[in-house]
């Protein structure tokens, strides 16, 4: 095959004209070339300038041809491409829409890939929309539990950190926040960050909540005298009843009402036999004028499982439970605790 190639014309000018090309500058001679016609001898001079400025054009040209060609194949390389990412941000684009599901498959592909990207912006548009009056909507009902905290002076969980009391983090006490991320996003910021903030904002809250007690301590228990200022019917002094006298006719056991581990089980001045429970958050529960305790300091017990029974030890005018649920040492409303109960998810 070797042989045949070299024995074609074509090939030995293209090989010669090569070879020419590649000469180097010194290897060039002035040429003297003479042609008979006619009968008369034309003689016809090329000197070695002449053949090395014919050399650079010839490199000239073929640089310049082979340039183009390159440029061409890497222009038609890159309309290739971006064809292709067309096609397939195109295919994307469709799919996305069919997935709305307004319009059928042939309507969308008889879109134009401008107008199936404008339809795809007006309905982002739309869900940003819906998504910011989502977030919008979570905002309030978030601010309303957070004042319904702060009025009962219990601080919202926060989202990492914070002082740790009976193995659950809590805020700063009594300012009814819960330490300083309780802020929301601005109205003008970005409405996914804003609803993803308000989420997280309102399981905190939500989880501050259900540390609360959801149940008083007596089945069927009737209340005999409220939380706040009243007149003590021993002592006839005015002062803060800070919880909850409770007594029932169908039983006499008292439970606890939240999982905890009891701190406090014995003789307490005017509360008689009283029982203190601690509970995740900081939460304290007393159970106080009991008649027989039935749990000692140290034990842990689960929501619902008897402690006392209910009595009239220390200051007492009858048989009645005196109920307390404290935050960090400060008297809580137990009825605005069940009240705010009944109203979580």
């Amino acid at each position: 095959m070797v042989n045949l190639i070299d024995r074609l014309p074509l090939t030995r000018a293209l090989r010669t004209a090569w070879r020419t090309l590649r000469l180097p500058a010194a290897a060039f001679r002035d040429i003297r070339v003479i042609v008979e016609h006619g009968g008369t001898l034309h003689h016809y001079y090329l000197t070695a300038r002449a053949q090395r400025l014919l050399q650079r054009a010839a490199q000239g040209v073929l640089g310049t041809v082979a340039l183009f060609l390159f440029l061409s194949s890497a222009v038609q390389w890159q309309a290739d491409r971006v064809l292709r990412a067309n096609d397939v941000l195109y295919a994307e684009l469709l799919s996305a829409a069919q997935a709305e599901g307004s319009m059928t498959a042939e309507e969308l592909q008889a879109l134009s890939s401008s107008d199936l990207a404008a339809l795809l912006r007006e309905r982002t548009g739309v869900l940003r929309g819906q998504v910011d009056a989502a977030a919008d909507l979570l905002s309030v009902s978030n601010g309303g539990w957070l004042a319904s905290l702060g009025e009962l002076g219990i601080p919202m969980l926060p989202s990492a950190g914070g002082p740790s009391v009976g193995g659950a983090s809590v805020g700063r006490p009594g300012d009814g926040r819960g330490g300083e991320d309780v802020t929301t996003a601005a109205p003008g910021s970005d409405g996914a960050g804003r609803i993803t903030d308000e989420v997280a904002r309102n399981r905190r809250l939500m989880a501050t909540v259900r540390m609360l007690p959801q149940r008083l301590p007596l089945h069927h228990a009737r209340l005999t005298s409220e939380f706040g200022l009243r007149r003590h019917p021993l002592t006839f002094s005015r002062n803060l009843h800070v919880g909850l006298d409770l007594v029932s006719d169908s039983s006499q056991v008292v439970h606890a009402v939240r999982p905890g581990r009891v701190i406090f089980a014995g003789r307490s001045g005017g509360y008689g036999n009283t029982v203190v429970l601690a509970h995740p958050g900081g939460i304290e529960t007393r159970y106080a004028h009991l008649r027989r305790i039935q749990v000692a300091r140290g034990d842990s017990v689960a929501e619902w499982d008897p402690v006392g029974i209910v009595g009239s030890t220390g200051l007492a005018t009858g048989p009645h439970l005196h109920y307390e649920v404290r935050l960090l040492g400060r008297a809580l409303d137990p009825s605005r605790i069940l009240e705010l109960r009944r109203q979580s998810p």
